[in-house]
């Protein structure tokens, strides 16, 4: 008895162990090619960028039409290796959703910014009708990032690539009887609304499969429709049970409450959401409201800073293995940041180059003072035959060595857990690989960290 005992243990440990390398090799390739993806995704900005920039002739040049076209490839690959680098998100949001680990993430957007993060705005086969005029929005936008790729990339399947375009329309409806809010600062009011959208989709193949199913709302029965679609023949390409499970698993994590359904209809499919957001209106500084004592409702956290603009003249420390990244800092960041190009340094080429980055930044730092200088380093610098060096690790020394400044990690793992163990090393905080709106989104999100970084070391926040 108690040699099964022993083994049964051992047999358990064992079952673990796997488990967990399982998992460890699962994160490892995740972030590779979430990588793989974003740098495709931020050459192919600077490429469309460049081309766009170029002047033409106006006698007749042909040329025109092919840069056209050349663009629009671009613009292809942009939207297809974005929608790589979600689906390696997804993975991982499911994980901790599973887990119980997820943290709710509430974060200032617009749709316009979230379809073109998404890869939708150039999408052919998408026509995106946004009721919303660019309104500036408040939620979880991991959730509904998770949410509207699967639902959308659902209806591009239902059907296979020839099938009519698939409609995607978005409204803001008023929320009677509940009160707005005060951000802490008092410089913006957040008043709740509904976002409702919808993803329509023609019938498509397995149109008939789905509709014998009997279920007129597939979201209603899932996750375990799933498994009987898939016996009853609708579980071929062109399915529309994919991503239910992970819609299903975002939906129930939203606080309040969130609408979701699937309906299967005779001639289409419809996604419709409703989901509790808030409107973000911005009060001039003469209107602005002094919020006396926060609620404790999740609404009232993280408090707002500040609009994010940077200020000119700025010096950068940027360092990354990978060619890449620091070719775009080089071409496009620190030009549109107006940052001190002579002062600023690029590094990353050699191992040594990466060791020498705490004294760069301490250097740079007493000479032009540590709230002009700013650190964006890569987190897993891995491309050199003397070993390994983590963002983590040299942002560590530098406070240790007393530097104040602003510190952010730049990696394609920015996950909430992962961001924790960034700022608990010193880093003011993470910039994904991927740009959500473009260079001047990832500019925001560093001027966001920046006057953060300021605002602990003492300094007085100006209304910009």
């Amino acid at each position: 008895m108690t040699l099964f005992l022993v083994c049964h243990d051992l047999s358990d440990a064992l079952r673990q162990v796997e488990r967990e390398i399982e998992q460890k090799a699962h994160r490892v390739l995740n972030h590779t090619a979430k990588r793989v993806m974003a740098n495709t995704s931020q050459c192919c900005r600077m490429a469309i960028e460049q081309l766009k920039a170029l002047p033409l002739r106006e006698d007749g040049d042909k040329s025109a039409p092919a840069l056209d076209h050349v663009i629009g490839l671009l613009n292809m690959t942009l939207s297809e290796s974005v929608t790589g680098y979600h689906m390696c998100r997804n993975a991982i949001l499911q994980t901790s959703i599973e887990s119980g680990d997820h943290t709710p993430m509430f974060e200032h957007f617009t749709l316009p910014q979230l379809f073109d993060d998404l890869g939708f705005t150039h999408h052919k086969r998408l026509d995106i009708q946004d009721g919303t005029v660019g309104a500036e929005l408040r939620g979880d936008l991991q959730l509904l990032s998770c949410i509207l790729f699967n639902a959308v990339h659902n209806a591009l399947m239902h059907g296979g690539r020839h099938a009519p375009h698939v409609g995607i329309e978005t409204q803001l409806q008023e929320i009677p009887g509940e009160d707005g809010s005060f951000s802490l600062d008092g410089t913006m009011q957040r008043l709740p609304v509904q976002l409702h959208l919808t993803v329509r989709n023609a019938a498509g193949a397995n149109h008939d499969a789905l509709r014998a199913t009997g279920t007129d709302d597939l979201l209603a029965a899932a996750p375990t429709i799933a498994s009987t679609l898939r016996e009853q023949g609708a579980g071929a390409e062109g399915s529309t049970f994919l991503g239910l499970t992970e819609i299903y698993g975002a939906t129930r994590m939203i606080v309040p409450r969130a609408e979701v359904h699937l309906w299967v209809r005779p001639d289409e499919v419809v996604f419709d959401l409703r989901m509790p957001l808030r409107i973000v209106i911005r009060l001039p500084q003469s209107e602005a409201t002094v919020f006396v004592a926060p609620s404790s409702s999740v609404d009232e956290i993280p408090p707002e800073l500040p609009p994010p603009v940077l200020p000119p003249g700025l010096i950068f420390v940027c360092c990354d293995d990978d060619d890449l990244p620091r070719i775009f800092a080089e071409s496009v960041l620190l030009p549109k940041a107006q940052a001190d190009m002579v002062a600023s340094r690029i590094v990353g080429e050699t191992y040594e180059d990466v060791t020498r980055v705490p004294d760069m930044v301490c250097e740079l730092a007493e000479r032009y003072g540590q709230d002009r200088v700013i650190g964006l380093f890569d987190q897993n610098l891995t491309s050199y035959h003397e070993g390994t060096i983590y963002g983590t690790g040299l942002c560590r020394e530098l406070r240790q060595r007393g530097f104040g400044g602003c510190l952010a990690i730049q990696s394609a793992n920015d996950e909430a857990a992962a961001e924790r163990e960034y700022i608990a090393a010193g880093a003011n905080g993470c910039l994904g690989k991927v740009l959500r709106g473009g260079p001047d989104e990832l500019l925001s999100r560093i001027a966001a960290l920046y006057w953060s970084a300021q605002a602990h070391a003492g300094k007085v926040l100006p209304f910009v």
